[in-house]
């Protein structure tokens, strides 16, 4: 369980970026339950204020507060990052931000993996926080120069 080794280490390190880990367990299905017999995992995790972002809430930000998400999202993703676990299946709707705080979590460990990467502003663009330009990428996003910020 992957994701819970990952939020055991956030929690142990005093990671702020990702919801804390509050409680987990795996057991049984009964009859009734989706695959009879098989496995189910429960993961409870801090509830945190705000709201999950979607395509829509994001760009309809002032270009100024995208900004602002987008710097939070580089700390708290080299936070994270830094605990040595970065999570899998990026998508926009996997960060919550609170407008009041202007505080920002990573959620969605489910595929977490090990990892030492550094920060690259292609995970901007993996988690839907820039736009290629209509044309598309050229040279991949490693060139971020027209996309839409």
């Amino acid at each position: 369980m992957r994701e819970v080794e990952a939020r055991r280490k956030f929690r142990q390190g005093g990671c702020k970026s990702v919801p804390s880990l509050l409680g987990y367990g795996q057991s049984v299905q009964g009859e009734q339950g989706p695959v009879p017999g098989g496995y189910i995992t429960y993961i409870v995790w801090e509830k945190v204020p705000g709201q999950v972002l979607t395509p829509d809430v994001f760009w309809s930000f002032e270009r100024s507060k995208r900004d602002l998400v987008r710097r939070k999202f580089r700390a708290a993703y080299e936070e994270m990052t830094s605990f040595g676990w970065a999570p899998g299946g990026e998508d926009i709707t996997k960060i919550i931000w609170d407008d009041e705080s202007a505080d920002l979590w990573i959620t969605g460990f489910g595929s977490s993996f090990p990892t030492d990467e550094k920060w690259e502003d292609c995970v901007l663009a993996y988690y839907g926080l820039v736009n290629p330009p209509a044309s598309g990428p050229s040279g991949g996003c490693r060139n971020l120069d027209n996309w839409e910020w």
